[in-house]
This record gives C-alpha cells, structure tokens and sequence, in this order.
C-alpha cells in the first residue's frame, strides 16, 4: 500500500513537473538562457541584468513573430526569425569584453556543431527505421 501511494506522489510530480516546464514565460526562459551565458562568460552583475533584459524582450518578440506569421511561408518565417536572433546576438555582444566575445562565439560554434550532430544521429536512426528509400530527404543540405 505504501509503494502505491508513493508511486502515486512520483507520478503527480513527474506530470506536474513537465507542465511547468513546457510553458515557461519568456522571463523565465531570459533567466535560463543568461545563467547559462553567466556559466560561461562569468558576467559581471551590470551585465548578467542587461542579458537578461535583452532574452526577455528577444523571448517576447519570438512569441510575437510566432503569433504574426502563422500563416506565412516557412522561408519569410525563418528570415524574420533570424533577423530576431542576429538582433539579440548583436545586443549581447555590445555589452561582452573582447574576452569574452571569443567565449560567447566559440560558445555557439560549439553549439551549432552538436545541434547538427544530434540531427545526423536522428538522421542516421531514421535511416534505419525506414531502410535507405526516403534517406536523401532526411539528409537534405539544409539541415547541415
């Protein structure tokens, strides 16, 4: 009886735990993302404010584009979305130190590089599910 009440409890935390999770406010989201900045680049407090300023607002101007171009082609929304993120890279890197520019950018080069490793491993296990027809759509340039 004991283990059911307790497995019970486990289960009300796990799915309460990944509702909380999965709508995070755009603030929340700017803390996240400047902490992990902050692990880094070791901000200064003055900076560690104003990046967390800047992925507010950056957070809340995605949501926004999300709602305004719902019905738009994926090509306008990927180049209206990276507009957004050269915007923010551009803010983030005005308030870096040389130092720690280099920091920053090796930082999102060495995230770019598992970004694609994760999708050449979806890829390649894919690949396996469905056998070799359809991999060249799986494989396509733009994913690299």
């Amino acid at each position: 009886m004991g283990r059911l009440i307790k497995l019970s409890i486990l289960l009300v935390m796990v799915i309460t735990s990944n509702e909380l999770f999965a709508q995070k406010s755009a603030e929340e989201k700017a803390i996240l993302v400047a902490s992990k900045i902050n692990e880094k680049l070791v901000l200064t407090s003055d900076q560690l404010q104003k990046v967390t300023v800047i992925y507010t607002a950056h957070f809340n101007n995605i949501n926004t584009l999300k709602e305004q171009t719902k019905n738009t082609p994926k090509e306008e929304k990927v180049k209206l979305f990276k507009e957004q993120w050269k915007n923010t890279d551009k803010q983030v890197k005005d308030i870096l130190t040389a130092d720690q520019k280099l920091k920053y950018d090796q930082a999102k080069k060495d995230t770019r590089q598992a970004i694609k490793k994760r999708r050449a491993n979806k890829a390649k296990k894919e690949k396996k599910e469905i056998g070799n027809d359809g991999v060249e759509e799986l494989l396509d340039e733009e994913a690299y």
